[in-house]
């Protein structure tokens, strides 16, 4: 591979936009729930500024810790309270679930893009290293469509469970206000947590499902397109390659340069694995993985002088073609 995987570069551009866009989905979630917030204990402002005037003067003295237990007990008896305090939790949760419901169908709408951009560069890959036109077939968006509708667990898309995520927020919502009550937040500071905390942590969990996504299009893709080369009478193997660099889990680097037959999984410590990313493998294998695989076809096996790695920012390198622990060792000796 004397060039770098150029669909890994486009792989990473489609994350690092769906990155992007996801921070700007969440920080207008964050917005919103501060509006909501802001409004909400509009009327609770003036007795909570005299509440914090009376424990600023009764700080380093006997009677803060009562004056605390107080204060905590208004929040939790008064303010975070009542029919009117539900209503604003469902507002709240309302705001996170349609947050989430964007993101998700956001990643949704973009992995087939991955899929297609990879199945097209594998076939670019076995003829340009060859020289020898197989006769393949582009990909397009509606080849893609087709191989989608005609099986759907090439690229299950994410479907938010709209109950389950509301009373997931609600929760949320609730935990974070005994939280603050707990640690003698003010009214401000539990405000400011339910605006970021929740949404940043439902933003980290879109994130790794895009992450994961993007990593199983682009090896769903490659996969389909080597299952392609295999019907036109190659023979054809999968080959695992590790992202190289520190952040790889274990499993995963066992599994590096290994190969197998098209149909059959990778495995590694008990767990087997059709693919990079496989969402039908087990969870511990599959979420944020950034590997890679590439095709073996023995007529033409493929003469590896370079590899891609990933430097201190994450970027795509090229190196010295080498495995992950000779990778390691290469890395210690720098």
């Amino acid at each position: 591979m004397a060039k770098k995987d150029l669909g890994v570069i486009e792989s990473d551009k489609e994350f690092l936009k769906l990155e992007k866009r996801l921070n700007k989905i969440y920080k207008e979630a964050e917005i919103d729930v501060q509006r909501k917030m802001d409004v909400y204990f509009a009327k609770y402002q003036k007795k909570n500024d005299t509440w914090l005037v009376k424990l600023k003067a009764a700080e380093n003295t006997d009677d803060y810790p009562q004056l605390q237990k107080e204060y905590q007990s208004w929040l939790k008896g008064q303010v975070f309270q009542g029919n009117q305090w539900k209503a604003r939790q469902q507002s709240i949760a309302n705001t996170l679930l349609h947050s989430n419901e964007v993101a998700v169908n956001m990643v949704n709408d973009a992995i087939p893009d991955v899929f297609q951009f990879n199945g097209n560069y594998a076939a670019y890959q076995l003829e340009h290293s060859e020289g020898v036109d197989f006769g393949f077939n582009m990909y397009d968006s509606s080849a893609v469509k087709q191989i989608i509708a005609e099986d759907k667990d090439i690229l299950p898309f994410k479907k938010l469970n709209k109950a389950k995520d509301l009373k997931w927020n609600f929760q949320s919502i609730k935990n974070e206000v005994a939280k603050g009550i707990i640690e003698g937040e003010s009214i401000d500071k539990i405000s400011k947590r339910l605006a970021t905390v929740i949404p940043d942590r439902n933003k980290a969990m879109l994130r790794t499902h895009a992450r994961t996504m993007v990593t199983s299009a682009q090896n769903a893709g490659r996969l389909e397109r080597f299952k392609d080369a295999q019907s036109k009478g190659l023979e054809m193997e999968k080959e695992w390659f590790c992202t190289l660099d520190g952040r790889t889990r274990d499993t995963h680097r066992l599994l590096d340069r290994q190969r197998r037959s098209l149909d059959e999984p990778f495995e590694v410590d008990g767990f087997k694995i059709m693919y990079p990313a496989d969402p039908h493998a087990h969870p511990s294998m599959v979420y944020n993985c950034r590997c890679t695989m590439n095709s073996y076809c023995k007529k033409y096996p493929p003469r590896y002088t370079t590899r891609n790695a990933r430097d201190e920012n994450g970027d795509s390198v090229l190196i010295k073609d080498m495995s992950y622990q000779e990778w390691l060792k290469w890395k210690e000796g720098q």
